[in-house]
Parts: C-alpha cells; structure tokens; sequence
C-alpha cells in the first residue's frame, strides 16, 4: 500500500516539477517578448527623433542658401 501512495506522490511531485519549468520558461518568454517590445518603442521614437532634427538641420541650410542667392541676384540686377 505504501508503494501506491509513494508512487502516486512521486507521479505529482513529478508534475509540479514540470509545471514549474513549464512556467519559468513562459515567464522568461513574456520578459524577453516585452523587452523586444521596449526596444522596438525605443528605437522607433529615436529614428522618429533624427528624422525630424535632420529635417529641422536642412531647413535651416536651405534658408540660408536662399538668402544668400537673393543677394547675388541683386547684385546682378544691380550690375545691368
């Protein structure tokens, strides 16, 4: 009889066993999913970032060269 209820405690010993494997690992896989998940936000606010100063940067260059061919302009109107 003793060997029925220690086979019985070893078959859910057993299972708890691999039900705790079972969850570190679903554990780990959300942590590792929610971390991709972070770093994809992160990177996409960042590219979002560059994007926007690169523009702001050109902007300003092409006012600039603007400016500057509004003189020559004038000077060569003011030549003729």
């Amino acid at each position: 009889m003793n060997n029925i209820k220690y086979g019985n405690a070893q078959k859910l010993e057993n299972r708890l066993n691999i039900v705790g494997v079972y969850t570190a690992y679903s554990i780990l896989y959300v942590i590792v999913i929610f971390g991709l998940i972070c770093l994809f936000v992160v990177s996409f606010v960042l590219f979002i970032r560059k994007l926007l100063i690169n523009s702001s940067t050109r902007n300003n260059r092409l006012d600039t060269i603007e400016e500057k061919l509004n003189i020559v302009i004038e000077l060569l109107k003011q030549e003729k």
